[in-house]
């Protein structure tokens, strides 16, 4: 957060003198106009203080607020009548420009909260602009909401013949738009399995595979999962996980970074793993 500082502005001595026993007349100065930031993913199952791995994250198309996020901050040196504009600046765009509807402050106070649901389709920057009028005042520093693909899964029961199980799973993957279809539907799909019972780490599955995509339209496609192991026990309950590596530098979606997908191993307790 950025300090919270006035401007003073120096008393001009008329004619380099000030009369005896006269206290000078100084014009009031408008405090200087603050405004701070953050992006948040709220309803996202893993989110820390709604941060994942440090990130604000939302799942394109998802239901349960799971689509939403957040853009927050406080604003100091407002007065009455002002707005708060919220500006945009999704992947691919080469400015920002204002969306939603803008928010009237009330009466003039220290410190202002001001905060707006957003529900990008790719990572998207956003901005917040204070102004007077027609007058942009102050233009915050931007955040940003980092989106994941969406979509649904439909596992079929495990089918086993002399310890020899299968598991098929058929993922309906969403995206957002023909970029986002040619670079992820070629994507190699990591499949992780393990028997194990409260495990620490789920092992990359080699005997595991994936089918080719299928696409249904130009915004989605259909991955068949095919988890397969060994097993004594006529009903194994396996711990099974699916992941893509990010690559959000081209197409916008995912986290920055690699986020462990592809791993000889994951922690159950990662939090993402892209």
């Amino acid at each position: 957060m950025k300090n919270i500082w006035r401007i003073t502005v120096p008393v001009a001595m008329v004619g380099g003198l000030l009369a005896a026993g006269a206290a000078p007349a100084v014009a009031a100065t408008p405090a200087a106009y603050t405004v701070t930031i953050k992006a948040t993913s709220p309803h996202y199952p893993t989110a820390v203080r709604g941060k994942v791995d440090g990130f604000a994250l939302v799942v394109y198309k998802a239901g349960n607020g799971l689509n939403t996020g957040k853009i927050s901050g406080q604003i100091t040196g407002a007065v009455a009548n002002d707005v708060v504009t919220l500006l945009a600046k999704p992947f691919g765009a080469t400015s920002f420009a204002p969306i939603g509807t803008p928010i009237p402050l009330p009466a003039p106070l220290a410190t202002q909260p001001y905060s707006f649901n957003v529900h990008p389709s790719v990572a998207t920057k956003y901005e917040v602009q204070v102004s007077t009028g027609t007058t942009v005042d102050q233009t915050s520093a931007s955040a940003t909401v980092y989106v994941s693909a969406g979509g649904r899964a439909t596992s079929f029961p495990i089918h086993c013949t002399n310890g020899h199980c299968t598991n098929k799973v058929r993922a309906h993957i969403l995206v957002p738009t023909a970029l986002a279809y040619r670079t992820e539907s070629p994507k190699h799909t990591y499949l992780y399995l393990t028997l194990r019972r409260a495990p620490r780490f789920i092992p990359l599955s080699h005997a595991s595979t994936a089918s080719r995509a299928r696409k249904v339209n130009p915004r989605e496609f259909v991955v068949t999962l095919t988890f397969r192991f060994n097993s004594s026990n006529p009903h194994p309950l396996p711990f099974e996980f699916a992941c893509v590596k990010d690559t959000e530098a081209k197409d916008g979606l995912g986290l920055p970074g690699h986020h462990g997908c592809g791993a000889p191993r994951i922690s159950v307790r990662a939090r993402y793993v892209g």
